[in-house]
């Protein structure tokens, strides 16, 4: 169909087409360019957990209080990072604006390949697969499910939740939604990185107790020339590496973005799972009797939402700020 074409029932434009697809639930691929959306609208399969959704009501109220311990916990890390590069500031390359983004070749501590890619791609399900299958034990519907691909490579995974329903739901409900995608990339981070420290403990006994912090520093130490020695070839390619290397190395990456990704999206900043958290910690803050005073003042859960992610923002703004000018 050409430009001057008009659309009709027997030759409907290209977006008509979509929308169609779209009604009938079918794959839809479709490209924003430069990135392409495969996603499906049948999600059922979901629905096969559904069997433990007894197990995840009774367990609930500890998902949510992890939550609200994960907001205060980011609160801290926060302050506590400032203070920490205030009073010794680490290489100004870590506050580069390449590198405020976990992008694999854009950050120049994570190298461009298939390994690292496939982990930040698993990471990303991961993440997006603990969403849809709690939205679904805590009866929300999740309307689509895809990926993100870039001419053929898969970059990313979505699941697309109804945020109407979710917002009526119960606070710890919202909580335990927003927060399973994070705490599943934890987990993973977590188990990724115990085994490698099973795995090349007998090698180096000198990681003891600091094994997972050596770990999660090696592509830094790495890049700025304070080698590790051998435990460098846990994250970057060497001559003559075997090929189980570079299943260690997938290895290795996929804990260290799991690790990354989890803890970054639990900062309470919309549009982050902690932002979500957040408002609907307050939402319930809100709520008490007790607190309807404060009505007449006009202060809602959206303006004190609003202050602590400003106030959050500020924080890490001041962070790279300093760092950059230390370096300088």
């Amino acid at each position: 169909m050409t430009m001057d074409e008009k659309p009709t029932e027997e030759n409907p434009s290209w977006f008509k087409k979509i929308r169609k697809e779209h009604k009938d639930g079918r794959i839809l691929t479709y490209f924003p360019i430069p990135v392409w959306i495969l996603r499906t609208m049948n999600t059922g399969f979901l629905d096969r957990f559904r069997r433990f959704a007894r197990l995840a009501e009774k367990a609930l109220p500890v998902i949510a209080a992890i939550g609200v311990a994960m907001l205060f916990f980011q609160v801290w890390l926060a302050g506590t990072g400032l203070m920490g590069v205030i009073h010794n500031p680490p290489p100004a390359q870590l506050a580069a604006p390449q590198n405020i983004l976990l992008i694999p070749g854009l950050n120049q501590f994570v190298p461009l390949t298939f390994g690292v890619l496939f982990a930040l791609l698993l990471a990303m399900v991961v993440h997006e697969f603990a969403h849809g299958v709690f939205a679904r034990l805590y009866n929300v519907k999740v309307k689509a499910a895809g990926f993100f691909i870039a001419i053929i490579f898969p970059i990313g995974a979505f699941v697309d939740l109804d945020e109407e329903q979710l917002k009526n739901e119960n606070w710890m409900k919202r909580v335990a939604v927003a927060g399973v995608g994070p705490y599943a990339n934890i987990i993973c981070g977590l188990l990724v990185f115990l085994g490698l420290l099973v795995l090349i403990g007998f090698n180096f006994p000198q990681f003891g107790l600091l094994g997972f912090l050596i770990l999660l520093v090696i592509p830094i130490d790495q890049i700025m020339g304070h080698r590790f020695g051998v435990l460098d070839h846990l994250a970057f390619a060497y001559p003559g590496m075997g090929l189980h290397m570079y299943f260690i190395q997938f290895l290795f990456w996929f804990g260290w973005i799991s690790l990354m990704l989890g803890l970054s999206n639990l900062i309470p900043v919309s549009p982050l799972d902690g932002g979500y958290i957040l408002r609907a910690v307050l939402d319930r803050v809100m709520a008490a009797k007790s607190m309807k005073r404060f009505e007449k003042y006009h202060i809602t859960p959206t303006k004190i939402a609003a202050a602590i992610m400003l106030s959050i923002l500020a924080i890490y703004v001041a962070m790279y700020a300093w760092i950059a000018l230390a370096g300088a």
